[in-house]
C-alpha cells in the first residue's frame, strides 16, 4: 500500500495551526496591544491629575479680593451678606469677619471699612465733592462779580430783574439768580461810590451773608 506524503497528513496541519496560535499569543496578537495599554495608562494618569487639581483648588484659601471684590459703598447689609457670608460679629454700626475685615454701616447702608477698595472709593468721593464745591463757589463768585460790575443805568433799565430800593444813604439791589445753589444776591452802592455784593442770608443781620465782591460803582454803560 502506497504511503501518503507527510504534508498530506491532517494531524500535521492541526499541529501547525495550533503552533501559530500559540506564537500569536506570545507576541500579543490575541490580547490587548501595547498601544491600547499605553492609552489606558495615559487616561488613568489624566484622571488622577484632575482629581489632584480639584482637591488642591478646593483647599486653596480664598483671597480678600475674591471675597470682597463685589462689595461697594452704599450696599445694604443683606446684599453684602450674600456676597461675603455672615460675619463673625455684628452690631448695628459694624461687622467684623474672621480675617479681621471690618465693614461700617449707617442706616443699613455700607459707609466704609478697612478694605482698601472702600478707602479708595471714599477718597475719590471726597475729591469729587471738593471739586463740586469749588465749582459751585467759583460760579457764585462769578455771578456776584457780574452783578457788582453792572452799571446803575443797566440796573435801572432791568428793574424787573434787579429790584432797587434806597435805604438811608445806600442803594440796595436784590437779584434772584434762579440758581438754587447761589440763591439771592444783595448789592449795596454806598455814597462814596463803592459797590459790594453779598450772599443773602435770611437769619443774618440786615440779611447780609458773606461778601462776595467789592469794587468801584459803575454808573454809565
Amino acid at each position: 500500500m502506497e504511503k501518503k506524503a507527510i504534508w498530506k497528513k491532517w494531524w500535521l496541519w492541526l499541529l501547525i495551526v495550533l503552533g501559530i496560535g500559540g506564537v500569536g499569543d506570545l507576541l500579543g496578537l490575541g490580547g490587548t496591544s501595547p498601544s491600547t495599554t499605553g492609552k489606558q495608562a495615559s487616561a488613568q494618569n489624566s484622571a488622577s491629575q484632575a482629581k489632584t487639581q480639584e482637591s488642591s483648588t478646593g483647599s486653596r484659601q480664598v483671597t480678600s479680593a475674591e471675597k470682597y471684590g463685589a462689595v461697594k459703598l452704599g450696599m445694604t447689609k443683606s446684599a453684602i451678606e450674600k456676597i461675603t457670608g455672615a460675619p463673625k460679629d455684628k452690631t448695628e454700626a459694624s461687622w467684623i469677619y474672621e480675617d479681621g475685615t471690618i465693614l461700617n454701616f449707617r442706616d443699613n447702608k455700607l459707609t466704609g471699612g478697612t478694605l482698601d477698595s472702600l478707602k479708595d472709593a471714599i477718597a475719590a468721593s471726597i475729591s469729587r465733592e471738593k471739586a463740586s464745591a469749588s465749582d459751585a463757589k467759583n460760579k457764585q463768585l462769578g455771578f456776584a462779580q457780574s452783578f457788582g460790575q453792572k452799571t446803575t443805568k443797566h440796573l435801572a433799565k432791568m428793574s424787573s430783574v434787579y429790584h432797587g430800593e434806597q435805604i438811608g444813604e445806600d442803594m440796595y439791589y436784590t437779584w434772584h439768580t434762579g440758581d438754587e445753589n447761589i440763591g439771592m444776591l444783595v448789592r449795596i452802592d454806598s455814597p462814596d461810590r463803592m459797590t459790594a455784593v453779598y450772599q443773602y442770608a435770611a437769619n443774618a443781620e440786615n440779611h447780609l451773608g458773606k461778601r462776595l465782591f467789592s469794587g468801584r460803582t459803575l454808573f454809565d454803560e
